[in-house]
């Protein structure tokens, strides 16, 4: 697994306005899937479980296997099972981590957050290609709308250091992902960031 250390959040470069604006649309999936407790996988800056927890009040648990980060819980997202018992939670969310691991790994990750969540299963996973972005809002209006989507010429995806994988290249087009979702999750909705093309989310349930 790729590990990303603390020095990766910096705010100048990973904080940008669309990563701002990203937070917005984590915070909306987490809470439509309307859970008490929450383990997000990968709390990065730390913003989106400090947001749930003092601002919507839910029982938060952070997991990383990054000590540096101070996660609550230190572990290997493969292990998950060993660390929680099953259906702790109500709802797990990995936004942008998945893909520091293989991708023939990536169906044992969602075996494992299927397995320890009792409701629902959230993430959201990087896709390459060129973005276009609109944002339409009517003056002195409440009328607002955007759109993002990919223009993903054919691309073979290299490990870059932190990346194994990304959504959209030959190896892995967005049919052979979605399709390894579907194994173990049921997908309730899927789609591209509106304001941050480059963040593809999936908002799934957990058979039982």
């Amino acid at each position: 697994m790729a590990q990303v250390d603390k020095s990766h959040y910096n705010l100048r470069k990973y904080d940008d306005l669309y990563r701002w604006m990203t937070y917005w649309y984590q915070i909306q999936a987490v809470v439509r899937s309307g859970p008490r407790r929450v383990l997000e996988i990968g709390p990065g800056t730390g913003l989106l479980s400090h947001y749930l927890r003092e601002r919507v009040g839910l029982d938060v648990t952070t997991f990383d296997i990054a000590d540096d980060l101070q996660p609550d819980v230190v572990g290997d997202l493969r292990q998950l099972s060993t660390l929680f018992e099953p259906q702790q939670f109500d709802v797990v969310c990995a936004f942008q981590v998945l893909e520091h691991l293989p991708f023939d790994q990536f169906g044992l990750c969602l075996q494992q957050m299927a397995t320890v969540s009792r409701e629902a299963v959230v993430l959201s996973l990087p896709h390459y290609g060129l973005f276009v972005q609109m944002r339409l809002r009517w003056w002195r209006s409440s009328w607002d709308r955007a759109w993002g989507f990919k223009l993903t010429p054919p691309h073979d995806w290299q490990f870059d250091g932190q990346h194994y994988w990304e959504i959209g290249t030959r190896q892995t087009p967005l049919k052979r992902v979605r399709a390894a979702i579907e194994e173990e999750l049921m997908v309730e909705r899927a789609y591209f960031c509106p304001d941050n093309a480059y963040h593809y989310f999936f908002e799934c349930r957990v058979r039982r």
